[in-house]
């Protein structure tokens, strides 16, 4: 969902166009910059879908890969554990510098 960039775009170019007819508004305009300067995007995948992907950081969400650690519908206990032990893995490994995991 783009809409969060278009709507960034939309003010800033509206503060631009009353600054270029207001010379006391490039106050605005410049502060409505640096106040969004460090925002960043943040994505949400999948384990399966981060695969070969690296980011700076990551956040794991462990309730989610919990119910992995149980058997499915004719899958064996240790088929279950190992699955579960690999989705952990590569969801912890995905960080370059960070990782949050949430219980």
């Amino acid at each position: 969902d783009q809409s969060g960039i278009v709507r960034f775009d939309l003010e800033t170019q509206r503060l631009l166009n009353l600054a270029k007819r207001n010379p006391y508004l490039w106050k605005n305009y410049y502060s409505h910059l640096e106040t969004y300067a460090n925002v960043r995007p943040c994505y949400a995948l999948t384990v399966h879908n981060a695969q070969g992907s690296t980011f700076n950081e990551c956040g794991v969400i462990g309730s989610d890969l919990a119910c992995r650690q149980y058997p499915q519908d004719g899958e064996s206990s240790l088929k279950a554990m190992r699955e579960h032990n690999r989705l952990w893995y590569v969801a912890v490994s995905r960080a370059k510098e960070r990782i949050w995991v949430v219980c």
